[in-house]
């Protein structure tokens, strides 16, 4: 249960802040040890939704922390990443933004 908890306090963090890479991998890591306990268990239905989770979750991930990456090393101060993603990331238009299963994984 403590899983899920923090997995909505993470959920309600991640609406004030969509681009937040640590409240990001504050929902995945819950749902990793849910993955991990559910395959051992052999619990295939949460295993399963679990698995989908961490993908859908890992996408935006690697797009802000590219982002972030980026920004970084082109910015005037190196040691203060940008945690937001470029202003010419969020005008990609919708034929090239990532996709999971047809669901956008684009965070506005």
């Amino acid at each position: 249960m403590e899983n899920l908890d923090t997995i909505e306090l993470s959920l309600m963090a991640l609406e004030q802040d969509p681009e937040d890479i640590s409240t990001i991998n504050a929902i995945f890591r819950p749902f990793h040890t849910i993955k991990g306990v559910s395959g051992f268990l052999n619990l295939q239905t949460i295993n399963r939704l679990a698995h989908s989770t961490e993908n859908l979750l890992d996408r935006p991930a690697k797009v802000i922390s590219s982002s972030t990456t980026r920004s970084s090393t082109s910015s005037s101060n190196p040691s203060t990443p940008s945690r937001s993603l470029s202003a010419t990331s969020r005008t990609t238009s919708a034929a090239t933004r990532p996709t999971w299963r047809g669901v956008s994984m684009w965070i506005p």
